[in-house]
């Protein structure tokens, strides 16, 4: 190539520079999109809406997350809160018809109190057996923990007596001069009383929450 060609060839490369260098600006890099400019205005009005949305997704997920528990718990409640229904209703029965219940028995008047039975003994059909766990769920949900759980506390102490002096009425008699049956059952008639009394504490120490 002669040096006139070579001059030549530079002058018409220098020429074009500019134009390629403009064209490569203005040309979008491989596999992206020019926005139109319409677009490009909306782009940070989206971006906004964008952010707001998340964050409110946020608050929503954090808002699930503290009602949750709360509604968890007043749902595991409602077992407990329902058993103890059906307990109070029964020692109503057993103050109610103690005398003819009690005639059959120490252990007749233990059937309801929880503590005596067969192997399908349970809650659903003896509300007051271990009522003393169900009570103890309850305390968190109480309009007043402490004064529930002494009331609870109260009213098993009387459940306990109530239970001995039965029992005691299977084993009375006998040689000497013990106590017969019938001064037993008295006595746990007694506690059984005191036991219903004692039940209305826990009641009203429980609430409605």
């Amino acid at each position: 190539v002669s040096a006139m060609s070579v001059s030549a060839m530079r002058v018409l490369l220098l020429g074009l520079l500019p134009h390629i260098v403009h064209g490569f600006a203005a040309s979008p890099k491989p596999g992206l999109r020019l926005q139109p400019r319409a677009s490009r205005r909306k782009a940070p009005v989206m971006a906004a809406l964008s952010r707001r949305k998340m964050l409110g997704g946020v608050a929503l997920s954090v808002a699930s997350c503290i009602i949750a528990p709360r509604a968890a718990t007043a749902a595991d409640g409602d077992a407990e809160r329902d058993q103890w229904k059906r307990a109070v209703a029964d020692i109503d029965k057993l103050e109610t018809n103690y005398e003819s219940i009690s005639a059959k028995g120490g252990d007749e008047v233990r059937k309801y109190l929880g503590t005596v039975g067969d192997a399908t003994l349970s809650s659903a059909t003896t509300p007051m057996f271990k009522i003393d766990k169900s009570l103890k769920k309850l305390a968190s949900d109480a309009d007043d923990p402490e004064e529930f759980l002494n009331a609870v506390e109260e009213f098993l102490l009387r459940v306990s007596a109530a239970d001995s002096m039965a029992y005691s009425a299977n084993f009375a008699g006998g040689s000497g001069k013990p106590k017969p049956p019938s001064e037993y059952l008295r006595l746990a008639g007694e506690e059984v009383k005191d036991m219903r009394k004692r039940a209305d504490k826990v009641t009203k120490a429980l609430g409605s929450s």
